[in-house]
């Protein structure tokens, strides 16, 4: 079964409301592979895309990759919307990430927008339990990232990573690498790029026993 088709499949199970909602699009492969599943599955989720990019200002040359966003947004027929933070180069990951959400919930008060869509996928939720084990955390925080909570969904959480970029590959997008992603100075960049790789040595079944962890402390 192709990723479209499960995808579609999958959303009804969301329980959206018809209206209008933000696609949040960083241009990386995860939020282009969801503008593109969610462009070809209006007919079921019903809702009124709009495309939201945050230019953070960290990069020098952040601007082109906003007019990049802007111009696929365009190839859809949607709206586009991009916040300039000008966070500056020393910027934290934390930090552009708090800013990030600030922003994307402002333009939704303004556009009256029921949801706003995210691309956190399956690899995003393991290495947010991971992080969360290394804290110290409980079971709320062990559930890790809730596939809806106020105006954020994640409609990606059952999808793993490489099924993604292998959708891009098929229908024929390309996307944007943060080099962010895979510098070990940032704990989420570390723990993707050297501690999972050491531990799945080991422990072949790591990811799904992690993943496993996070379905049962939610429902506890």
């Amino acid at each position: 079964m192709s990723l479209l088709v499960t995808f579609r499949n999958h959303l009804p199970a969301m329980h959206l409301e018809p209206g209008r909602a933000l696609v949040a699009v960083s241009g990386g492969p995860d939020s282009v592979a969801l503008l593109d599943l969610l462009a070809r599955s209006q007919d079921v989720h019903r809702q009124e895309l709009v495309v939201a990019h945050v230019d953070h200002g960290i990069q020098a040359e952040s601007h082109l990759l906003a007019q990049q966003v802007q111009a696929l947004a365009g190839t859809y027929g949607l709206p586009g919307h991009t916040g300039r933070l000008k966070l500056g180069p020393d910027a934290s990951e934390t930090e552009a990430r708090a800013q990030r959400y600030v922003w994307l919930e402002s333009l939704a008060s303004r556009l009256d927008v029921k949801a706003i869509f995210t691309a956190h996928h399956a690899d995003d939720q393991m290495e947010t339990v991971l992080m969360r084990v290394l804290a110290g955390s409980g079971p709320a925080g062990l559930a890790g990232m809730a596939a809806a909570r106020g105006r954020l969904v994640r409609p990606l959480l059952p999808f793993r990573r490489a099924a993604l970029v292998n959708y891009l590959e098929e229908v024929g997008l390309a996307a944007w690498t943060d080099p962010a992603n895979s510098d070990p100075r940032h704990l989420r960049s570390w723990i993707r790029t050297d501690l999972l790789p050491a531990v799945r040595q080991r422990v072949p079944a790591f990811d799904e026993n992690l993943l496993r962890t996070g379905r049962q402390s939610a429902l506890d």
